[in-house]
């Protein structure tokens, strides 16, 4: 466990910056384009792409790799951080010539984090109260966060403070917490290291150390895994089934200012008879929210079990049929038909009724899409505002940036027609849609000067079509790209989202 000694870690983030100590120059020490998602791979291959006695090659092989260097690369890479202070800080352990890291230093989205080494997690008889790092997970959850300026925020369940730090930068003041006190030490190293000052900290059981207060942000990545076992904090979540996230969604908006967000990453249980929209419908129910759940794979309990327990097959594989026999049983016993994984975003809006959306992601999020998320909450509000679907005709929408159009054409009578067109969203939320010849038409004509019925009455009379046939059909369409945000509704029709920004001082 790091200590908390604040000149030394302030010193060494400092040094850090100062060699550049992220992606793009490790990409450029590795010599790859992807070098730092590489660094759980070969290490003989990668040590030897790093350039001999270079400080940054060190601290790489050091903290990234988790090889030893010697003493003396150590402390020319450290200065003019003395290497025994990084050993006071607990960040490395000197044996005679010989330096070796007790952590592991993560660089992401311009923050270094210090956790526990990702080996230790590998190794029989590993401490419950394990500290990762950045994941698959984390960099969902970042990616979902909403960005606007606000007064506050909370980060239940903050590991080594990834959503923390990074929600500190658009929050005048943040709280995370976590039941594990590792977790909450290696968030307040890592709030030191990166300078980071408006981060307050408590140790606890999910809400309570945020017991009667509220927030204009709320951020859970809890230890969602449907589980029997209690073997890691971060992972098991020690409730039955998937009472963990039913408890975080549930209970988040007492926590919500009037217009603030929630973003939890939840893992839920499809009962027989049930699809995936029946657990998060149930949990989100009079809550006084607006609701928007994207699920984003199913998975059977055997697959669930399998991916839960690579690591008991790696360091004991001769238990691992016996895991898996235990966490099927457990399923059964619970009448689990499928395993879920997901993101439930909530507005607190206490003027209801409030409205539920279930939609389907057809892949992972690869940039940000905290704008995306605000775009869609408002345009439901617009949508939820007409007096009936056909007032939309006399608004005038515009295209969304960042889509692009797949045509797919095939060999007909000897010409190629086209077969096939789909929009897709290069930036934000990954989705796609089939539109046909006509509604690209109309989609063509969306710039935000020409109201929809003029673009529909157009086409329909073009193409010799029924107009209310066409019209009632393409209303629906077009609702549907909107909701997914492909279309972008009059800005003088949106409702607000989530109340107006934070007014920022200079230095904050």
């Amino acid at each position: 466990m790091p200590a908390l000694d604040e000149g030394p870690i302030r010193a060494l983030g400092a040094r850090l910056r100062e060699l550049r100590f992220g992606p793009a120059a490790i990409h450029e020490a590795f010599g790859l384009e992807n070098g730092l998602m590489r660094v759980r791979g070969d290490k003989a291959v990668q040590l030897r792409r790093l350039a001999p006695g270079e400080p940054l090659s060190t601290v790489i092989t050091l903290f990234l790799l988790g090889e030893p260097v010697t003493a003396e690369a150590a402390a020319a890479a450290f200065f003019p951080v003395a290497l025994e202070a990084v050993e006071g800080l607990g960040l490395a352990a000197r044996n005679g010539g010989e330096v070796r890291a007790l952590v592991q230093l993560f660089p992401f989205e311009g923050l270094v984090l210090a956790s526990d080494r990702y080996d230790a997690l590998e190794e029989p008889g590993a401490s419950a109260d394990y500290v990762g790092n950045v994941n698959p997970t984390s960099i969902t959850l970042g990616r979902l966060t909403t960005r606007r300026p606000v007064e506050t925020a909370l980060d239940v369940g903050c590991g080594c403070g990834v959503q923390a730090l990074l929600a500190a930068r658009h929050a005048k003041s943040v709280l995370a917490v976590d039941l594990n006190p590792r977790a909450v030490e290696f968030t307040r190293f890592n709030a030191l290291l990166n300078e980071v000052d408006n981060v307050e900290c408590g140790v606890g059981s999910f809400f309570e150390p945020a017991e009667g207060r509220r927030f204009d942000l709320v951020l859970a990545n809890p230890p969602f895994v449907v589980s029997p076992d209690a073997r890691f904090t971060f992972r098991d979540g020690g409730l039955a089934g998937d009472a963990v996230c039913e408890l975080i969604v549930g209970e988040a908006p007492d926590y919500l200012e009037e217009g603030g967000f929630a973003h939890v990453l939840c893992s839920w249980a499809s009962r027989t008879g049930e699809d995936w929209r029946a657990a998060p419908t149930r949990w989100i129910e009079g809550r006084g929210c607006d609701a928007w759940v994207l699920h984003h794979r199913s998975e059977d309990p055997l697959a669930y079990a399998a991916a839960w327990n690579q690591l008991v097959r790696s360091s004991s594989p001769d238990a691992y049929p016996a895991a898996l026999d235990r966490w099927l049983d457990y399923y059964a016993e619970l009448g689990i038909e499928s395993l879920e994984y997901g993101a439930v975003t909530l507005r607190r809006r206490d003027a209801g009724p409030n409205w539920l959306r279930l939609d389907e992601l057809p892949e992972p999020m690869t940039t940000q899409a905290g704008d995306h998320v605000l775009r869609a909450f408002a345009t439901q509000d617009y949508l939820l505002g007409l007096p009936e679907p056909e007032a939309a005709l006399a608004d005038a929408f515009t295209l969304a940036d960042d889509q692009r159009l797949d045509q797919t054409m095939r060999l007909a009578g000897g010409e190629f027609v086209v077969e096939r067109t789909l929009l897709r969203l290069d930036r934000g939320l990954p989705f796609e849609g089939a539109v046909d010849g006509y509604g690209l038409h109309v989609l063509t004509g969306c710039d935000g000067t020409r109201p929809l019925g003029e673009l529909l009455d157009e086409v329909a009379a073009g193409a010799g079509l029924d107009r209310d046939t066409f019209v009632a059909s393409s209303l629906v369409v077009v609702r549907r790209l909107l909701e997914l945000g492909f279309l972008v509704p009059p800005d003088g029709r949106r409702a607000a989202q989530g109340g107006p920004p934070v007014e920022r001082s200079e230095d904050g």
